[in-house]
């Protein structure tokens, strides 16, 4: 439903233009009379107030903006001057950010935008005193709500986890979910039950891991015979396509840590949530769901341990890392190797088969390794080639490809206030000290207060270095953008040796994944390419081809 866009009633030049927002948090909440009440209300709404309308849903958390791509194009279309006004169930259903920046957001843009939000209770006009205040109370009410629904919630289950219940079961291999005799409260209880064929495979994996030595090469092994993954759910089934999909590392990881296959059921660990403060960790032992015994689940911790704590090698930026295609279909990843050759000693970018890593290279029989060089010596002229071809045009595309990227400076915007609020959050902790130092606040109270302030600050800093993330992609699409305005191919290389991320931002939007084929020949010392195949996006083929429909799945260039 994210992004949907149920209804419309297309607005006229002498009327004003609604949004009507309708927001689920939950994939449950996707099709009920909820959804159905939203577009009648609205409906309604938009029309007391003299506005056209237009109904769009998503089903995501109101805890974050920017992972909400409704509600960001909305925000863009209000900057724009497309949208007067806002329709919405409820004022929380714009925001429940705990800390309260994404409503205040949201409520600076349509103020200074002169959007209006409007509600059944309430039409909020933000140049208002009244109103402008009156948000931030409904921003603060749409927060307590929130942490008294967790509050009520965690009760419940750390309850049900004291009596050795299932908590938050979610499908595990080697067990199914059966209802049990047991009633509680007229409801039925249900409890995990063993299946023998996947009971067989957790023990192949737990004494992979100990055969093998490491993660990486047991995975391989049960992978290259045939020990399939099976899928528990229909989205990850769907995703595959199949009902069952190859290992992955943290896949191994995570069955050989379970202590549920030993016979323990476990709640209440390393958790962080201020919810779970006072709460013990609960463990409840049941023989009957036993697959692995203690003696070799300890040991496998045991070398999982002995692993810990080695430095990962550091990233490098690869332009064609998932673009190029391997001849298993399965698309190519860049890596650092070493080469050693007449007594010299150098590093060489390569690409080969990302199925490598998780199936071991009898798994990938017709994947080969390309240098980095032979492939930047092909696919780059090809490139600049159409790029040329585009013309005029490129610039104009390239900078609206760059806008809708942007989000309106909405990232910049946010970071903007979460550092704003992490100063104020780091004057509160002062402020804090200094209540303890003059005997104002009790040691308990400062506890339970310095706490809270260190997981505000800690969600803060998460929520920055998301934004900055996006903001850095950005920033190197945009760098390659300015980089094209003269000879293109020249500027292509010199992206290629000094700014690599950003030639890969500008090849995916030209190139779909796994769509380069290549054909390398040659001795090393002068290996060449030849390009078999490409696939252009739908973006960058309806530029090149001025909307014409051409097929740009071609055999060759």
């Amino acid at each position: 439903m994210s992004g949907q866009k149920a209804a419309v009633s297309l607005p006229s030049s002498n009327r004003k233009h609604a949004m009507i927002y309708d927001r689920g948090s939950t994939s449950s909440q996707k099709n009920n009379w909820s959804r159905d009440d939203a577009e009648r209300v609205g409906r309604e709404l938009a029309e007391r107030y003299g506005y056209t309308w237009e109904l769009r849903q998503e089903i995501k958390s109101g805890e974050t903006l920017e992972e909400r791509p409704v509600i960001m194009g909305i925000l863009k279309e209000i900057e724009a001057g497309k949208v007067q006004a806002i329709i919405c169930q409820d004022f929380t259903r714009l925001s429940r950010d705990e800390d309260g920046i994404d409503g205040r957001m949201i409520r600076r843009i349509c103020q200074d935008n002169g959007c209006r939000v409007i509600t059944p209770q309430k039409a909020y006009d933000f140049d208002q005193d009244a109103d402008h205040d009156m948000s931030d109370f409904e921003l603060l009410v749409g927060k307590i709500q929130k942490r008294q629904n967790i509050r009520g919630l965690m009760r419940g289950l750390q309850e049900r986890a004291r009596q050795g219940y299932l908590v938050g079961w979610r499908a595990k291999v080697g067990y199914r979910r059966v209802p049990s005799r047991e009633m509680y409260k007229g409801k039925v209880i249900y409890w995990p039950e063993i299946i023998p064929e996947e009971a067989n495979l957790v023990r192949e994996a737990f004494h992979s891991l100990l055969r093998e030595g490491n993660p990486n090469a047991a995975v391989r092994w049960l992978n290259r015979n045939g020990h399939l993954l099976p899928l528990k759910y229909d989205k990850c089934r769907q995703k595959s396509k199949g009902q069952f999909r190859e290992w992955r590392r943290k896949d191994l990881i995570s069955f050989v840590t379970d202590e549920i296959y030993t016979g323990w059921l476990v709640y209440g660990r390393n958790c962080k949530s201020r919810f779970m403060k006072e709460f013990e960790e609960q463990r409840h032992f049941y023989p009957e769901l036993r697959i692995i015994d203690q003696d070799t689940f300890d040991r496998c911790q045991e070398l999982l341990a002995g692993r810990r704590g080695r430095v990962p090698a550091k990233a490098q930026p690869y332009p064609f890392s998932g673009l190029i295609r391997c001849g298993c279909g399965s698309g190519m990843v860049g890596r650092l190797v070493v080469v050693r050759r007449n007594g010299h000693i150098w590093n060489q970018k390569m690409y080969d088969c990302s199925r490598r890593d998780i199936r071991g290279v009898g798994n990938c029989a017709k994947g080969k390794t390309i240098m980095e060089t032979v492939t930047a010596r092909t696919v780059l002229p090809f490139v600049a080639q159409h790029l040329m071809e585009i013309g005029t045009r490129l610039r104009p595309a390239l900078d609206s490809a760059a806008r809708e990227m942007s989000a309106s400076g909405l990232h910049d915007r946010l970071i903007a206030e979460a550092q704003a609020e992490l100063a104020e959050t780091e004057k509160q902790a002062d402020n804090l000290a200094r209540g303890v130092a003059a005997g104002i606040l009790a040691e308990g109270q400062a506890r339970r207060i310095s706490q809270e302030l260190a997981e505000k600050k800690e969600r803060l800093r998460g929520k920055m270095a998301g934004l900055q993330q996006k903001l850095d992609i950005e920033a190197e699409f945009r760098y390659a953008i300015e980089r094209l305005d003269g000879d293109i191919e020249q500027e292509l290389w010199t992206m290629f040796n000094h700014a690599p991320g950003s030639l890969g931002q500008l090849l995916r939007f030209i190139l779909e994944p796994a769509s380069i084929e290549l054909r390398a020949f040659g001795p090393s010392r002068n290996r060449q390419a030849e390009l078999l195949g490409y696939r252009f996006t739908q973006t960058f083929q309806d530029l090149l081809y001025c909307g014409n429909g051409s097929d740009t799945t071609l055999p060759g260039p």
